[in-house]
C-alpha cells in the first residue's frame, strides 16, 4: 500500500519554475470556484476568466477537466500532508499524537476554502477523483492506527483496538471540517482540540 505522501506527491515532470506556478495559480483558483459555487462551477472558462489564463493554457497544463480536479484534489491533501511536520519533530508516539489532532483541526481552521472544496469532490462523480480520496483514506487511517498503537504501547495500554479508535478519531476530525464548512457559529477549534485530546488519549480507552 502507498504512503498518503507517496500519493499525494506532485508527479515529477520537466515542467520550468514558471510553469509550476502557473499550475499552482490554477489550482488555487479552481479551488475557490469549488468552495464558492461548487464543482460545476469550475469549468476552464470559468477558470480562464478569474485567473485570466486562456482556456487553452489551463488544457497545456492540465489536458482535461478530470485531470484539473485531480490535481486540485492532490494539492489540497498535499498541502494538509506539508502542515503535518510537527507531528514528525515528536520525541514520543503520545506527544506526535496529541501534535497530529492539533495539527489537523488547526490545518482545517485555517484552509476553510480548501476543506469546503475537498468535501466536494469527495463526494463527487469523477472516477479519478474518488480512486484517490479512498486510497488516501485508507493510507491515513493505516498511519494513524500505527501511532495510536505505538502510543498506547508506551504507556502499558493493550494495542486490542487500535483500528477502531482511528477510524473513530478520523470521523471526529472530519466533523469538525463538515461543522466549519456549515459554518457552525459554535465551533472553537481550540476547544474542539481540547476534548479529542482527552477522548483519544493513549490512556482513555483502557479507563472505560
Amino acid at each position: 500500500m502507498q504512503t498518503f505522501t507517496d500519493l499525494v506527491r506532485e508527479p515529477k515532470d520537466a515542467a520550468s519554475f514558471t510553469e509550476r506556478q502557473r499550475r499552482a495559480q490554477l489550482t488555487a483558483a479552481t479551488i475557490d470556484l469549488i468552495a464558492e459555487s461548487g464543482i460545476e462551477a469550475a469549468s476552464f472558462a470559468a477558470i480562464a476568466g478569474r485567473t485570466g489564463a486562456s482556456k487553452g493554457t489551463i488544457a497545456y497544463h492540465f489536458g482535461s477537466r478530470e485531470e484539473l480536479l485531480l490535481a486540485v484534489t492532490r494539492s489540497i491533501y498535499r498541502d494538509a500532508a506539508d502542515a503535518m511536520s510537527p507531528v514528525r519533530q515528536e520525541a514520543c508516539a503520545a506527544d506526535a499524537l496529541r501534535s497530529y489532532v492539533a495539527t489537523n483541526i488547526a490545518w482545517i481552521a485555517a484552509r476553510r476554502q480548501a476543506t469546503v472544496a475537498l468535501i466536494i469532490l469527495r463526494t463527487s462523480g469523477v472516477s479519478a477523483v474518488r480512486t484517490l480520496c479512498a486510497a488516501v483514506d485508507e493510507a491515513i487511517l493505516a498511519d494513524l492506527s500505527a501511532l495510536i498503537e505505538a502510543a498506547r504501547a508506551e504507556t502499558g495500554v493493550p494495542p486490542a483496538g487500535t483500528d477502531d479508535l482511528a477510524r473513530a478519531l478520523r470521523g471526529a476530525i472530519d466533523a469538525f471540517a463538515i461543522g466549519l464548512a456549515r459554518r457552525s457559529a459554535h465551533l472553537d477549534a481550540d476547544a474542539y482540540t481540547a476534548v479529542l485530546h482527552h477522548l483519544f488519549a493513549p490512556t482513555a480507552a483502557a479507563s472505560r
